[in-house]
């Protein structure tokens, strides 16, 4: 059920932070890293003082501590795949269990936010508004799968780095990827999101690079909507018995165009501020647009199979960031005002998120982080 007393806390966390942030902005490159920890430290805050029965995985994940000092076929599977999650399990079960792990996780996904925010800072894009999108978009979610919210946070860094066009852009943006591989392999996402974005992320942008692009997307349609069963039957060969088939089920919604319609007014407004975006920013923003768009393709993978719901989390970054840069490049037009604007816009994705996610089985697909109870109660 809903409570209120949950919302101001989680909301209280959002704006504690979020003044931080508006400082942190305001700060010379490399300057004021004080004020982004204290932004985020409410975050993590909120992360690693929960108690076991708030959100819905930690009974199954403290299970899977418990089997960390067992040798089976699965551990030494997820060893070799997912070795650094592996080891935090094993690093928490030694020194104190569940709660272990619960604080350290919040610290693994507050150090990737802290990197992700100075890197997006270090190449000119303020990040007290992408901070608000993020904390509705992932960190409410992170109650629902732990793991998935260190490698979105890591993914983060690595998109960060999509602004950039260096040869240490590109060595840096592979590196978060490995990284976010030994802790869940959905990050594998970030392979073809890089070859999505890499034909844009370019200082001129020529034709053969938007038919590239455009054929890029319409293969990945196609393989989509006359090749799913191919590709379920393929992963289901490969997987053997890793995964069931109810996680292969069709949708009664069918191919589920309400995603792309959901997603159509946010698409309209980036075209329609793409002058402004190009004045404020260059091509820079090219790369997060082709994410955007990506991500309408990726999103009906949902529809296919349960699984992808977790990699329409890593496409629906791009809209994270974009919110941010909207907001700069209208201030020269609006002022403060682009910022009110897109700050109240956070505000009521915040609230949608934490009614959709917070209730569980009141709304959506809910998580339980209502009521929210601190560990030592």
């Amino acid at each position: 059920m809903w409570d209120w007393n949950s919302y101001f806390l989680f909301l209280s966390a959002l704006l504690v932070g979020y003044y931080f942030m508006s400082v942190y902005d305001k700060k010379p490159i490399n300057k004021g890293l004080m004020y982004l920890i204290l932004g985020l430290l409410p975050t993590f805050l909120i992360l690693a003082l929960r108690g076991r029965e708030v959100g819905i995985d930690l009974e199954r994940y403290e299970m899977h501590l418990y089997r960390a000092r067992y040798l089976t076929s699965d551990s030494v599977f997820s060893l070799l795949s997912e070795p650094a999650f592996k080891l935090i399990e094993l690093v928490s079960y030694k020194i104190g269990g569940l709660q272990a792990f619960i604080l350290i996780t919040s610290a693994i996904e507050y150090l990737f936010l802290f990197l992700a925010f100075r890197i997006l800072k270090e190449k000119g894009v303020a990040v007290k508004l992408i901070y608000i999108f993020f904390y509705a978009y992932i960190v409410i979610r992170s109650f629902n799968i732990v793991r998935n919210g260190l490698t979105w946070a890591c993914s983060l860094c690595a998109y960060a780095h999509l602004l950039g066009n260096t040869k240490e852009d590109k060595r840096k943006y592979w590196i978060y990827t490995i990284i976010g591989l030994t802790l869940h392999n959905s990050a594998i996402i970030n392979v073809p999101i890089y070859f999505v974005c890499s034909t844009l992320n370019k200082a001129r942008i020529k034709g053969k690079d938007i038919v590239l692009f455009l054929l890029i997307i319409l293969v990945s349609f196609l393989l989509i909507y006359f090749g799913s069963s191919f590709l379920v039957d393929a992963f289901w060969d490969i997987t053997e018995e890793r995964y069931g088939a109810e996680h292969f089920e069709y949708r009664e919604e069918g191919f589920g165009f309400g995603n792309i319609l959901w997603r159509l007014p946010f698409l309209l407004l980036i075209i329609f501020s793409s002058p402004q975006l190009k004045k404020r920013f260059g091509t820079i923003f090219y790369p997060f647009f082709g994410l955007f768009i990506f991500d309408m393709v990726v999103v009906q993978l949902r529809y296919i199979a349960q699984d992808f719901e977790r990699l329409a989390m890593y496409t629906g970054l791009g809209q994270v960031i974009l919110w941010g840069m909207i907001a700069m490049a209208y201030k020269k037009d609006l002022g403060k005002m682009s910022t009110y604007i897109v700050f109240s816009i956070g505000l009521v994705y915040f609230t949608y998120y934490m009614y959709r996610w917070g209730v569980e089985g009141g709304a959506g697909d809910g998580i339980g982080i209502m009521p929210y109870k601190f560990w030592w109660k």
